[in-house]
């Protein structure tokens, strides 16, 4: 068993992660949550349909956008959220999608329970900050390769590093959750569709390397763009249930997601199929 947060999580169990976005400068604009009545609704519906982590993030990453915001701003955010997430009092996990100690102490502080960064800890005191607070942590692959690799050698060396900064910081190695960076690593080398896609046809060799609960995040990715010829990430919805099925096959535990209503409804699906057959999802 692992911990997930406040959860145990068995290796062949699957959860699903709420993406609980605050940044104005999302790639997918559709998923912005701007209000309190908006946050609170999206969290009240998300619980409804199954997630049992809601990912809180106040700042966009995505590789291709240029998103920065100071930390006085992301910290606006992530408190507001995380004020209207304490008054719900909800049974569920708050994760904080952040590379700054500072906003993952602040939510820890208000009841958040999972650091997930996506830097692979650039800030060491986040993984402090996460142990003083017995919190998982999620290590991220994350970096630009800068010579040809092989995808899954570099995703894998990569998840390691990240892997044993966590370690040696004094976090349980039951708290730590990998994940390969979906749509985050773009090689100059290699069409970062190309990439996405070998990483992903490669989950169940990450999953039996590592041995730990293993998140996955596909959910409206511009990789699912580039295959579909889909530029608007409120079209490719489709694309992101078939990507996370396939990923639940292969071993992912979690999978964040903006639509948890479908990909729950996706999950069940595919898992009475594949019990019925006797076949594992």
């Amino acid at each position: 068993m692992f911990k997930v947060g406040k959860t145990n999580l068995d290796i062949n169990e699957v959860i699903i992660m709420a993406v609980l976005n605050v940044s104005p400068e999302s790639f997918y604009s559709g998923s912005v949550k701007k209000s309190d009545k908006e946050i609170e609704e999206f969290v009240l519906e998300s619980v409804k349909y199954g997630a049992k982590i809601i990912d809180v993030g106040g700042m966009s990453t995505a590789p291709y956008k240029s998103t920065f915001v100071s930390q006085e701003v992301e910290l606006e955010r992530v408190k507001k959220a995380m004020r209207v997430l304490k008054d719900l009092a909800l049974n569920v996990d708050i994760s904080i999608d952040t590379q700054r100690s500072k906003v993952a102490e602040v939510a820890l502080n208000h009841g958040a329970t999972i650091v997930n960064d996506i830097s692979g800890f650039s800030d060491p005191n986040s993984l402090n900050v996460a142990k003083d607070h017995l919190a998982s942590v999620i290590a991220v692959a994350h970096g630009t390769p800068e010579k040809k690799v092989e995808p899954l050698e570099y995703v894998v060396q990569s998840i390691h590093e990240a892997l044993n900064k966590a370690l040696k910081a004094g976090i349980d190695e039951k708290s730590i959750i990998i994940d390969p960076a979906i749509g985050f690593i773009r090689p100059v080398w290699m069409d970062s569709a190309e990439w996405d896609v070998s990483i992903l046809s490669n989950l169940s060799s990450i999953k039996s390397f590592f041995n730990k609960p293993l998140l996955i995040g596909v959910s409206r990715k511009s990789f699912i763009g580039k295959i579909a010829k889909e530029p608007d990430p409120a079209k490719r919805l489709a694309g992101s249930l078939t990507a996370e099925v396939i990923s639940v096959q292969s071993g992912a535990n979690i999978i964040r997601t903006h639509d948890v209503y479908e990909t729950a409804q996706a999950l069940k699906v595919a898992e009475q199929i594949y019990r019925t057959f006797k076949l594992k999802l």
